[in-house]
């Protein structure tokens, strides 16, 4: 390649692209937390990525939408072969970002108007990972990158503390990548990636559920200014705090990837390749919670406001 960095392959590969994307170099936004893909295309405009899901905690980006539809409508696609969700109990084509890792891509694409060779999914746009080729390094290259991540609520970086599950481990937990890239000559090449992510994080949440109910009819409405309405309809304009929930769920997450590329250049415009690419990801959480339940709909609330509820036992909230 006449290019000696990912951006400029990236700047180059916009510049004459035949419809709109946006291409940017893996390494442009620094680290990745955790290698999640979702943690990158974030920062990239016209791209909305959510967070957590049935099986997924808070804390981690699940799935990509483009241009606003739904991420079921936004493909994921690896040198632009199309990625199988592997989400567990998900009956739609959203894919998860579980089993993907940014380690094993030079680049990332966000295709943002399809055209005719773009999966049927992609009605919103395609995110595809270019994986790294030796060819993309003018030499024999050996990068690595050791770190630790810690939590500021955990900061016993050597001593083993309780939990998330049955047992004690460390908070500070090592994680590590590299990348191998061995171009033989200007037809061949290898390129080996190797990434490991460890994180434990503390979840907390606190989750105030309000309701309305235009024929619902309560004793005694209190409003912020001392006002007192009596009888009142829970209707929109006076709903009642039904639920309040507080949740503690830490966490710990391991992201493991690794990839093994050959590239083969048989004469100019040709290249023939062998990609092996593995991903694995496995998280355990512990889910400790705290429920008030205001029981309007059994008689449960003698008055309530937008700064308190009184229950008919005499409980206040």
């Amino acid at each position: 390649s006449d290019f000696q960095s990912f951006s400029e392959l990236a700047i180059q590969e916009e510049r004459y692209s035949v419809n709109l994307k946006n291409v940017v170099a893996a390494d442009a936004y620094g680290s990745v937390a955790q290698g999640n893909v979702g943690e990158f295309v974030k920062f990239i405009p016209g791209v909305i990525v959510d967070y957590g899901g049935t099986y997924s905690s808070g804390a981690d980006a699940t799935s990509i939408s483009v241009r606003g539809f739904r991420p079921d409508q936004t493909a994921v696609t690896i040198d632009g072969i199309p990625v199988s969700n592997a989400q567990p109990g998900s009956l739609t084509r959203a894919i998860g970002l579980d089993m993907l890792s940014i380690n094993n891509a030079s680049r990332v694409e966000v295709i943002k108007v399809p055209t005719p060779d773009q999966p049927n999914a992609s009605i919103g746009g395609t995110v595809n990972l270019i994986s790294k080729t030796a060819f993309e390094y003018p030499k024999p290259t050996f990068s690595y990158r050791v770190y630790f991540a810690l939590n500021s609520e955990n900061l016993d970086v050597f001593k083993k503390t309780p939990g998330p599950l049955n047992e004690s481990t460390f908070k500070a937990l090592p994680s590590f990548d590299l990348t191998y890239a061995l171009p033989i000559n200007e037809k061949i090449g290898f390129s080996f990636t190797l990434a490991s992510a460890n994180q434990f994080n503390e979840n907390h949440t606190a989750k105030m559920d309000y309701k309305a109910d235009e024929d619902l009819q309560l004793a005694k409405f209190v409003d912020s200014d001392g006002t007192v309405t009596e009888p009142v309809y829970a209707d929109i304009a006076h709903p009642w705090l039904n639920n309040f929930g507080v949740t503690d769920a830490p966490r710990v997450s391991h992201r493991h990837s690794a990839a093994v590329k050959m590239d083969y250049r048989p004469w100019e415009g040709h290249l023939i390749t062998l990609n092996y690419q593995v991903s694995i990801f496995e998280s355990a959480d512990a889910q400790r919670r705290f429920e008030l339940n205001a029981g309007a709909r059994t008689g449960g609330v003698l008055q309530y406001g937008p700064e308190l509820l009184e229950s008919r036992d005499g409980g206040y909230g």
